[in-house]
């Protein structure tokens, strides 16, 4: 049941990432608290904000329907993800570096690739962390971490004011 729980506390946590992330909560975005995330910024174009905001809960859960049951060992997929989302957004602050000075200025774009680094260096250490000692607790927090990252800072807008 405390898995459940906290698997569902986390999910809640993240849309309030997400929605933070989007500017929804205070703040003008892009900022550096309102990253304004390309992925959720892409879908707000198609679909209601809020239904935008709840998807990062439902991505969650969606992905690690083990957690409810207290799993301690991280999928596969989700080094997959990790490397995959790394790898991209790699090339993607690569890629609009020149737009992101050039429109949202230096500080934003170098802050917003140094948290997306850390963030990526964090979900990295829990995983390890994770394989070699496996628990439930390191497992969430991973997860939690990586969805976290993904819907802030993986690809920050880096173009014109939306």
């Amino acid at each position: 049941m405390k898995s459940v729980l906290l698997t569902l506390a986390a999910g809640l946590l993240l849309v309030v990432i997400g929605a933070q992330a989007l500017g929804v909560i205070g703040g003008d975005s892009p900022s550096l608290l309102a990253p304004c995330p390309v992925l959720l910024f892409v879908c707000a174009g198609y679909i209601p904000l809020p239904a935008v905001v709840g998807l990062t809960a439902v991505a969650f859960w969606a992905w690690c329907p083990g957690l409810f049951r207290g799993a301690a060992g991280i999928p596969t997929r989700s080094v997959v993800l990790l490397i995959a989302g790394a790898t991209l957004s790699a090339c993607f602050f690569v890629w609009g570096w020149h737009e992101g000075v050039t429109h949202e200025g230096l500080r934003f774009t170098r802050v917003a690739a140094g948290l997306s680094a850390a963030l990526v260096f964090l979900t990295a250490g829990l995983i390890l962390s994770s394989r070699k000692r496996p628990s439930f607790r390191l497992n969430l927090l991973a997860h939690f971490v990586l969805f976290g990252w993904l819907v802030s800072y993986a690809f920050p807008y880096l173009g014109e004011g939306p």
